[in-house]
């Protein structure tokens, strides 16, 4: 009985935690740690906690198959995780768009983030903040996220370790020898086309092309699964603006590029 008891419990804990790990994505150039929990409806949601140059965000999403079960909508994938394709969770960060997020790193609050007002599966911090919130990551135990999942009665909120954050911040981030090329993304390349009821926002650059919202993502996908890929302005392959631009910057060309369709 003590061992079944014991079983229950290390299940528990690890349901509840993320992983003191922190990964390193090169494309993005940025490092994540995942969040992992079942709610009462049945979602095995995964919060990505990512930190880059100039932010930290957050990112609720859910596997793809469990997606389809009650949407038929085809949303990009962000990542791929235990062998999940893992798309975009739009109802875990309710509330309004200008009000601020809270976290708790050690107990003390930080009210520095906000929703993004294009992925509702988003938030980040605000650009003044960052400073003030490695200077914390790196100095503490553990980071918890005030939105929180039901099961069975109780809220769980998603919390993460930051075992191994300040080691993988500064190799990876702050002192990384492979520096990152300043990149012009100038509104004169914006392009917007209409596809139905959904505007498709891009940016033609000189060095390459990119999708810079989710129905422009979407098209890059599906082009790339019927093997007749997009090509950008560089000859070579379009690129997931994402990836490459920063969430306000981002944000910022997406609103301009779709009044182009207006």
């Amino acid at each position: 009985m003590f061992r079944n008891f014991l079983m229950l419990c290390l299940i528990y804990l690890f349901s509840q935690n993320a992983s003191a790990s922190w990964s390193f994505d090169k494309n993005s150039q940025s490092i994540y740690s995942v969040y992992k929990s079942k709610d009462d409806a049945g979602w095995t949601t995964f919060v990505l906690m990512t930190v880059k140059k100039d932010e930290v965000s957050f990112t609720a999403t859910v596997a793809r198959n469990e997606y389809n079960k009650i949407f038929t909508l085809n949303p990009s994938t962000i990542l791929k995780l235990e062998g999940n394709e893992l798309v975009k969770h739009d109802t875990f960060f309710w509330g309004e768009n200008d009000n601020p997020e809270e976290v708790k790193i050690d107990g003390k609050t930080f009210k520095e983030f906000y929703k993004s007002t294009q992925n509702n599966y988003q938030i980040f911090n605000n650009e003044t903040a960052f400073a003030k919130l490695i200077k914390a990551l790196s100095n503490s135990k553990e980071i918890i996220l005030s939105k929180h999942f039901w099961l069975k009665g109780k809220k769980l909120y998603p919390k993460y370790s930051l075992l191994g954050f300040k080691s993988a911040y500064e190799k990876y981030i702050k002192n990384n020898d492979v520096k990152i090329a300043k990149k012009d993304f100038n509104a004169n390349g914006l392009m917007c086309k209409e596809n139905g009821s959904r505007k498709l926002v891009w940016i033609n650059t000189d060095h390459g092309t990119y999708a810079l919202n989710g129905s422009a993502m979407d098209w890059v996908e599906n082009t790339n699964k019927q093997g007749t890929p997009l090509i950008g302005s560089d000859g070579l392959a379009w690129k997931m603006g994402r990836d490459y631009i920063g969430s306000k910057k981002l944000n910022e060309l997406i609103q301009s590029g779709v009044k182009k369709c207006d």
